[in-house]
């Protein structure tokens, strides 16, 4: 049978740290499209989380098929396959799917030792449908581009007793403000990031 989906990225890294932003439940929906990968997570359709990975992150990523691939994987196998190597070096991946009924292969290799690890994760149909996601259209909301280490330092300083929180974006200064609301307080944050772009 033809690969329906092959990717290839020089630093899995990028894919790992994604991953374990979301590690909170132990499977996770992959949806691959020609936009790239949304990966989601639901807990018992009350929150749900989604990261996206753009396929431009990918030197190779191409789709052999008309409609969206959509599967469900082992989170905590995923993540531990990305991490094999630990935190050496600059391994890098060789991600394929063959169809519904096949697992996830993936080639690590890690560049500096030459080592090449094959992995296969199982992968499960999806019992819910999930609504069909335009990535490009979803992604160009909002573009915001930001120090993350800065931005955790200010996320770290909210209030955390707060009842609320409002994220607000604006082409016009102050650009994006957060404002916790509480009974006692309102604390409101103004920040400017390194560039801001609203579509």
């Amino acid at each position: 049978m033809d690969i329906q989906f092959l990717a290839e990225i020089k630093d899995l890294k990028v894919v790992y740290n994604v991953l374990k932003s979301i590690i909170f439940k132990d499977f996770v929906v992959m949806r691959i499209m020609e936009e790239g990968m949304k990966i989601t997570v639901d807990d018992m359709k009350c929150v749900e989380t989604s990261v996206y990975i753009p396929s431009n992150i990918f030197f190779v990523y191409k789709i052999k098929c008309d409609e969206d691939i959509v599967f469900k994987i082992s989170h905590k196998v995923f993540t531990e396959c990305l991490h094999i190597f630990g935190d050496d070096g600059n391994p890098s991946m060789k991600m394929s799917y063959k169809g519904p009924g096949f697992p996830l292969s993936l080639v690590l290799k890690h560049q500096e030792e030459n080592i090449i690890v094959d992995c296969e994760i199982k992968t499960m149909d999806v019992e819910d449908e999930f609504p069909d996601v335009n990535l490009a259209e979803e992604c160009n909301l909002n573009n915001v581009v930001l120090n993350a280490g800065h931005f955790v330092e200010i996320l770290s300083n909210i209030d955390h007793n707060s009842d609320e929180l409002e994220l607000f974006l604006s082409p016009e200064p102050p650009y994006f403000r957060i404002t916790t609301y509480g009974v006692l307080v309102m604390v409101r944050l103004k920040l400017i990031f390194q560039r801001i772009q609203i579509l």
